[in-house]
């Protein structure tokens, strides 16, 4: 949105830390600053004192913790503050400590804050864990932390500058808005004046535009610019151009001038012709109406981030006894973790159980599988750069992240077995956590080419929750290698492979394995949303395939769940037929009906069982969602052309070729072979060429497609008397001869 529209504080740089000021959206001038956290302070008989509180409830089991914290800018920019304004954020408060080696994070229930204040309070509500605060805010084994993050809403410029060797035709296309529409007379003939902005404008560094002598000259301009701006019709007539611009903000004035009438045109468009890398970026075509005209302000995106504050938080109570006046009776006691290790489909999985919270046990991922980005099309989070410009030379690097994968009935299987563990058996179920810490976390894959596997020392690890990674960078049939075999549905074709070790004090965990397979990720395939209908005895459900492929399934098994209270059902509906395929964005509809009649209508949930479901990759569909956008993601074939038609027809003035990847994609370069300055007679002179370097996909290359190295090509033979337009030519040689018999002599403009 532009910035006329925004309410929350502006950065202009990425990423923000909060020893940066920020601007105010409506006046550059007002400047904010996001707030740290300390523990607030106060004097009592002539010594300073924490506002630190532990109560101990009088009429009921349990107690809280009352803590006060302060607001202050980051000494960085302590003195640089000034009058500035503290943005808004949404507090969160939570206590962190380590009970044998395992973390525990307890989040305050209640936060509220002032200007320059911040209260959190959290409560207790067993003796057990009262007992074990205590231990925690006393005692240094603990590492006892107070984590208090704060949610901010932000706004940045929609885009930033691409490195110029980075930039790419297909994937930055300049975005034109019409600003402006004049009409005005000059000399009893009536013309209109469209002002023209390129909305992105920002992409574009500015020595795209830097002054270029040693480049064609723009008439008498020695000195004009490394890329023009060539302003088109919508019959693809050039209109006007600007060959002198400085720099990328220059694009906000574009302008252009034509006659009224009937052969006024309707639409226009403008390509940024980059001269020196022969390059042409094509804008969309904007409509010359008045409701078409727009603001050329440049937009930003809103975000919300997180800043967080970690303060020691232990307080030995020889030091600090102010801190548990009301604290009431403690003791020692237990308040660790038991380890049990329970079979599943055989093999060992460990869970800990909490003795301050006998009901409450914590568990580990099966294994490891590649997570999902959420979106409207939920995608495999992993990412491909490429670096290098031809297939000798061409390197891809991988980012990844994997997510914990649990299968839901090894957990309830669990619940089963573990149910005695509680001391009197007494509770309704039991709670299962993930665990999220260890002492120490590594990891090891095996990497394309090596048949052992390696550490990843640099490797981000969760252990409950996600691993992030990026492998050496690969060459480019290394990953065209990797690529098809992450496609496989076959096990036995897992290139990236590996697994996760956990030391937890001197507790032994198996080791947690990782596979990456893009057709078996982490995560939910299906958006599934259910209508109860309590008259017809039925429920209506929605399945929507979310993500990028289509899903096959052999079968479907469904049951209603009341309460606690599992029910038998069965589906009814068209497109229950087995075995059966949902395509990308697919929504499947169908009725559930109990088999036997439900008492009670309140709010009970479907519950679906898919017998052997499996993703069916789509190649190109994840190709388009792993590669990068903002990188270059094709290959320069050398495309050698000699011309030999300027000696048998004196007539030609210029023959200009157009290249193009595809037969209706956008067209990535153009040339012109001007007539040789040479005298007549000296026939051999009259041949003329140049070797261009053709940015064409390279997913061609990775995927096997027959349109590997193809191009489309389309000739323009100018004339004094008239132009001749060819029709689209496919090839896919490195050379190309055109003789007088190739030339263009049906279409004429």
């Amino acid at each position: 949105m532009p910035r006329s529209s925004l309410t929350v504080p502006v950065s202009m740089e990425q990423p923000v830390t909060d020893e940066m000021l920020l601007e105010a959206p409506n006046d550059e001038a007002i400047r904010y600053y996001i707030p740290r956290h300390r523990l607030a302070t106060r004097r009592v008989d002539l010594q300073q004192q924490f506002r630190v509180s532990l109560e101990q409830f009088i009429d009921a089991d349990g107690g809280q913790l009352i803590v006060f914290l302060d607001k202050f800018p980051a000494p960085a920019i302590e003195n640089a503050v000034g009058n500035a304004r503290q943005v808004e954020t949404q507090p969160t408060v939570a206590i962190e400590f380590k009970v044998d080696a395992i973390t525990k994070l307890l989040g305050f229930s209640e936060v509220t804050q002032q200007m320059n204040e911040l209260k959190a309070v959290l409560k207790v509500t067993s003796f057990a864990e009262f007992n074990q605060l205590f231990q925690a805010l006393t005692t240094s084994s603990y590492e006892t932390k107070l984590v208090v993050n704060s949610l901010v809403s932000l706004a940045y410029p929609a885009n930033k500058p691409v490195d110029i060797n980075q930039l790419d035709p297909a994937l930055h296309k300049p975005y034109l808005v019409l600003k402006g529409l004049e009409n005005y007379d000059a000399n009893g003939t009536g013309y209109a004046e469209v002002s023209l902005s390129v909305r992105n404008r920002e992409l574009y560094p500015d020595a795209l535009f830097q002054a270029s002598p040693d480049l064609p000259p723009c008439g008498r301009n020695t000195n004009s610019s490394r890329t023009w701006i060539e302003i088109f019709d919508n019959q693809q007539q050039y209109i006007y151009g600007f060959c002198a611009f400085g720099k990328a903000s220059d694009l906000d004035r574009l302008w252009a001038s034509f006659p009224q009438g009937p052969d006024m045109p309707t639409s226009i468009y403008i390509v940024l012709n980059d001269r020196r890398k022969q390059q042409q970026f094509v804008s969309n075509e904007v409509l010359l109406r008045a409701d078409q005209i727009t603001s050329g302000e440049r937009l930003y995106v809103l975000e919300k981030e997180v800043f967080s504050s970690r303060i020691d938080f232990v307080f030995p109570e020889t030091l600090h006894s102010y801190i548990y006046r009301k604290a009431g009776g403690h003791g020692p006691g237990r308040s660790g973790f038991i380890k049990y290790t329970v079979t599943w489909k055989g093999n060992e999985y460990a869970y800990f159980q909490d003795e301050v919270r006998p009901d409450h046990f914590l568990y580990l991922p099966d294994s490891f599988k590649l997570a999902q980005v959420e979106g409207p099309v939920r995608v495999p989070w992993l990412w491909v750069n490429f670096e290098g410009r031809n297939l000798s030379d061409l390197k891809a690097k991988i980012q990844y992240r994997l997510a914990g994968h649990v299968d839901v009935e090894r957990i309830q299987d669990a619940a089963r077995k573990l149910l005695d563990k509680v001391e009197g058996g007494a509770v309704d179920g039991l709670v299962f956590e993930l665990l999220n810490s260890a002492d120490e976390a590594t990891y090891k894959l095996t990497l394309p080419g090596l048949n052992v596997s390696a550490d990843r020392p640099d490797a981000i690890i969760d252990p409950g929750n996600y691993i992030e990674d990026a492998l050496p960078a690969l060459s480019i049939d290394d990953f065209r290698n990797v690529f098809n075999l992450l496609l496989s549905p076959d096990e036995r074709d897992i290139t990236l492979r590996g697994q996760v070790n956990l030391k937890l004090g001197g507790l032994l965990i198996p080791p947690i394995p990782v596979s990456i397979r893009l057709s078996d990720i982490a995560g939910e395939v299906f958006d599934i949303s259910q209508t109860i209908d309590a008259a017809a005895g039925s429920i209506a459900v929605s399945v929507k395939n979310a993500i990028e492929s289509p899903v096959l399934m052999l079968g479907l098994g469904v049951e209603i769940q009341a309460g606690k209270v599992f029910l038998p059902a069965h589906a009814a509906g068209e497109g229950l037929t087995f075995p059966r395929q949902i395509a990308a964005g697919e929504t499947l509809v169908f009725n559930v009906i109990p088999d036997a009649p439900i008492p009670d209508w309140t709010a009970p949930e479907v519950v679906l069982d898919w017998e052997d479901l499996t993703i069916l990759p789509d190649s190109a569909a994840l190709y388009d969602s792993i590669v990068s956008k903002s990188v270059h993601a094709s290959f320069e074939k050398a495309i050698t052309i000699k011309v030999h038609a300027f000696s048998d027809d004196p007539t030609i003035s210029d023959i200009g070729i157009k290249f193009r990847s595809s037969e209706t994609g956008p067209v990535l370069l153009t040339t012109t072979f001007p007539r040789p300055q040479q005298p007549e007679e000296n026939q051999l002179l009259q041949t003329v060429g140049k070797t261009l370097n053709l940015p064409l996909p390279l997913q061609d290359y990775i995927r096997d497609l027959p349109t590997f190295g193809q191009y489309w090509y389309q000739l323009t033979v100018y004339r004094p008397s008239g132009d001749a337009v060819g029709q689209w030519v496919l090839d896919s040689s490195d050379f190309i001869n055109l003789t007088t018999d190739k030339l263009p002599v049906l279409t004429v403009i």
